[in-house]
């Protein structure tokens, strides 16, 4: 893979949960709890959405729901729980990244986080080395698919739109980056690669 060969490609954005890290705490949670789905969503779907933006703090609006769940430990060993259920990585994907870098192409994180799991993944994915950015919908008070969000992250890379390719797992997230005039191609597992890289003008064989 070479940078001349990805038709105008400077920098890759990669989505995080189902595409470089693996989603298994939703289904985790309910049966390590005994909770009903419903139960669960109460939570994610309720309170946690501001976390996602970054007005309230997971570990303020986190434990009343704890203890209705009757979670037998501590705040504290609930989000090493909840994280180290959510930290199994895509090493295909992540290989590609590898391949984008070394290219000569930046590769940076977007995705819809709380704080505390923003700065885990950081570590979890060594920002620095691979990724060398990240933007997180906690730190800018925006999140995927708003077409605001990929705006502000093209603001902050210094790069025109198009120049800008997302992998994504989300049609939506995938729509709002096009609108923002990102390219974008959809990630739903490794048979998906070859695809995704002919999309940003390479292919698996580069």
């Amino acid at each position: 893979m070479k940078a001349e060969d990805l038709a105008g490609v400077r920098a890759v954005a990669f989505d995080i949960d189902g595409v470089l890290v693996d989603i298994r705490f939703p289904i985790v949670l309910p049966g390590a709890l005994g909770i009903s789905a419903d139960q669960a969503l109460e939570f994610f779907d309720g309170p946690f959405q501001k976390c996602l933006l970054g007005s309230e703090d997971l570990k303020d609006v986190l434990p009343p729901f704890l203890r209705a769940w009757r979670w037998p430990g501590t705040y504290e060993s609930f989000i090493e729980f909840w994280f180290r259920e959510e930290s199994h990585i895509n090493l295909p994907m992540l290989q590609v990244a590898r391949r984008f870098r070394k290219a000569g192409i930046t590769c940076v994180l977007a995705s819809t986080q709380e704080h505390h799991r923003a700065r885990n993944l950081e570590g979890l994915l060594q920002l620095g080395h691979i990724f060398q950015h990240a933007y997180f919908s906690c730190d800018l008070a925006l999140r995927k698919p708003d077409p605001r969000f990929f705006k502000c992250v093209a603001s902050q890379l210094a790069l025109e739109p198009d120049s800008i390719f997302l992998i994504d797992d989300q049609c939506a997230n995938i729509e709002g980056a096009r609108l923002a005039g990102w390219r974008a191609a959809l990630y739903r597992s490794e048979a998906d690669i070859e695809d995704v890289l002919r999309a940003c003008g390479a292919s698996d064989g580069d």
